[in-house]
């Protein structure tokens, strides 16, 4: 069973590298609908609707470009855990994960003694695919 480490993993917006990356979630849900009846002798539930959210943390950098991506902006994220030959290039056969999402926050952090940081929420359009790179 494969292992991966953190730091080699990688985001893209679009075609471009997000830069100065932290790290990334992706968090998956299932909307259900409790359709227990009486005479039943355990709860039972019907899945309705998929949702899927990331968030994206990174140094602020004014100057990189995925990272200037306006809230509100539509985006093709692509999600890598594993590193390619050159840093923020998957090779064929690298795990992707992708989808469509929108990005709906955009929180900038500073504090007195660190460094300045960032963090993006995106809310996932459709599904979530994982796959490989081709």
């Amino acid at each position: 069973m494969a292992t991966y480490l953190g730091k080699d993993g990688f985001v893209l917006f679009g075609a471009g590298v997000v830069g100065e990356l932290r790290g990334f979630s992706i968090e998956e849900s299932a909307e259900t609908l409790d359709d227990t009846v009486a005479g039943d002798t355990s709860r039972s539930f019907k899945v309705t609707y998929k949702n899927w959210t990331a968030t994206v943390d990174v140094l602020y950098d004014m100057d990189d470009t995925a990272q200037d991506s306006a809230i509100g902006s539509s985006v093709n994220v692509k999600f890598y855990t594993e590193p390619g030959t050159t840093y923020g290039t998957a090779d064929t056969g690298d795990e992707e994960i992708s989808g469509a999402a929108v990005i709906i926050g955009r929180t900038i952090n500073a504090s007195y003694d660190g460094l300045i940081e960032a963090s993006f929420s995106l809310q996932g359009v459709g599904n979530l695919t994982y796959g490989t790179k081709s």
